[in-house]
């Protein structure tokens, strides 16, 4: 008869190896702090030296004006939704196209730009959600704050 422990070894090791493992992303940036709305710029995700059983896969883009971030969440305004399933999530990190909506409008020269990484950690697929922000500049316009449509990419 097999040992109880090595059966609940064996288990372990078959979760594991079903679930999904990556490395997790740690840090969001981006290179040139000026956007203009309706131009296409990276944001880099740096990630970790280790991989981890986890996988991230759906990044949501916001922006926020700089006076009402919290930090915690996605912000006021989304605009874009990034499927990151297929991406090479290796160390130092991956980039992702965004685009901010040509008729986006703002209120402030800064805004902060949001990102929610949305994945599953662990056997049990646990939802995660984690949450970064950078400052862009982007010109201000007389009109209010509006949310744009969410683009798939």
């Amino acid at each position: 008869m097999t040992p109880p422990s090595f059966l609940l070894f064996c288990l372990a090791v078959a979760a594991l190896a079903c679930s999904q493992a990556s490395a997790r992303i740690v840090a969001m940036s981006v290179s040139k702090k000026h956007q203009r709305p309706g131009r296409p710029f990276q944001v880099h995700f740096r990630t970790t030296n280790y991989i981890a059983n986890n996988d991230q896969y759906t990044i949501a883009f916001s922006l926020t004006p700089i006076n009402h971030n919290d930090g915690k969440s996605l912000g006021s305004s989304p605009f874009q939704v990034s499927d990151i399933r297929h991406v090479n999530k290796r160390p130092p990190g991956f980039d992702v196209n965004v685009t901010i909506p040509a008729d986006y409008r703002f209120n402030n020269a800064t805004e902060y730009l949001h990102a929610a990484v949305f994945g599953t950690v662990g056997a049990s697929g646990a939802v995660t959600v984690d949450y970064f922000n950078t400052t862009l500049i982007v010109p201000r316009t007389p009109s209010p704050s509006s949310a744009s449509s969410i683009s798939r990419e």
